[in-house]
């Protein structure tokens, strides 16, 4: 295990990092041996970090069923046997057991391997029997309290708050308490949902970097922020992955002078019907692969519902694996005016953290 350490350190996938850890661990080794510092080192270098928890990827290797949440799986165990009070935990338990209850993790073999990794971390930490009063303050003023039992069912404690209970400009205390003497872990989470005026509204990546183009379907490379009524906008989404992402919404709205045209309607142009599909065929067209299949109106398409709204176009995916992805669709122009154009807005379901939106706008529909 040490030759492999040395000769191949930097070709080693995180999976096999995981693996020697255990390795290591089974051989008598502690943290304080070079060689565990040293994957461990690899590990924190190559974590994926949101605000909800840590997971690891791997590139896909077709002859391997390993996948992401196998990997954040096996790290989880390796750190729990070899470092139990490494930083990185517990976030990772966290992100594994969203994914476990969510259907992240979709084979039996990933649900098996996060059953055991989070049963590695249990077994260290004791929680099962805690038992201990706890309390949470605003300012001073009592939020939550109660006692937190970890026998039987286990139940959460929520509490829902306005965002008039802040005082605006200054910094607004909040503490939580508990009773030290008795064994446990106190977990919480803090979730702040707010809305921002629509004309101050700027691009923001949090895992997601997405961008929309709207031009005339004579001049799809041209952007153009204004249309006639009863002209046909084509509406260029992109959306870029810096890593696989599961369960993804991302959500266009359009602004009010504008109506996404839904081709499955037969009330609709058949030579628009075709232009579009011929859009939508060369957009997502693997390099180097072909996966259009013309005789069968068929062609490749991460997105598996496409859902054209009266006022906005929804894509949903049930994995994406990191990448650059493009949606081609068509609205019509059909009140005039001057309207705000709203950011679109990605996300992962399980995981709203991360998400990502981009810059509002204007548009101009002209009578």
């Amino acid at each position: 295990m040490r030759a492999v350490l040395e000769q191949d350190r930097s070709n080693l996938k995180n999976w096999a990092r995981a693996y020697l850890l255990l390795g290591f661990e089974k051989a008598g080794l502690t943290k304080q041996d070079p060689e565990v510092q040293a994957l461990l080192n690899d590990l924190a270098a190559n974590v994926i970090p949101t605000a909800n928890g840590n997971h690891w990827e791997d590139e896909r290797v077709d002859t391997y069923a390993q996948s992401g949440p196998r990997t954040t799986a096996l790290v989880l165990h390796a750190m729990a046997k070899m470092d139990p009070g490494h930083p990185l935990i517990e976030e990772t338990t966290r992100w594994l057991v969203v994914a476990l209850n969510t259907g992240v993790c979709r084979t039996g073999l990933e649900q098996a391997q996060a059953i055991a990794a989070l049963s590695s971390f249990v077994e260290g930490t004791g929680e099962r029997g805690a038992s201990y009063s706890y309390s949470v303050r605003l300012e001073g003023d009592s939020v939550l309290s109660g006692i937190l039992e970890s026998q039987g069912a286990i139940e959460a404690e929520s509490k829902k708050l306005s965002l008039t209970d802040l005082t605006l400009g200054k910094s607004n205390l909040l503490s939580l308490a508990r009773d030290f003497t008795r064994a446990g872990r106190m977990y919480y989470t803090l979730n702040l949902r707010y809305v921002t005026p629509a004309q101050s509204v700027e691009a923001l990546n949090r895992g997601f970097a997405v961008s929309h183009q709207y031009s005339s379907i004579g001049a799809p490379d041209t952007p153009t922020s204004s249309a006639r009524v009863g002209d046909v906008v084509r509406v260029k989404l992109t959306v870029m992955l810096p890593a696989d992402r599961n369960y993804v919404v991302v959500e266009d709205l359009l602004p009010a002078g504008l109506e996404p045209i839904d081709p499955n309607l037969k009330v609709v142009d058949p030579a628009l019907k075709a232009q579009l599909e011929a859009e939508r065929s060369a957009a997502n067209r693997p390099e180097g692969l072909d996966y259009f299949a013309p005789w069968y109106r068929w062609y490749y398409n991460p997105w598996q519902h496409a859902d054209m709204l009266d006022d906005r176009v929804r894509l949903t995916a049930e994995s994406l694996p990191k990448g650059v992805y493009e949606f081609i669709y068509y609205a019509r122009a059909t009140t005039p005016g001057d309207f705000y154009v709203a950011p679109i807005h990605a996300e992962e379901s399980y995981f709203p953290e991360v998400f990502g939106r981009s810059d509002s706008g204007r548009f101009t529909v002209q009578p």
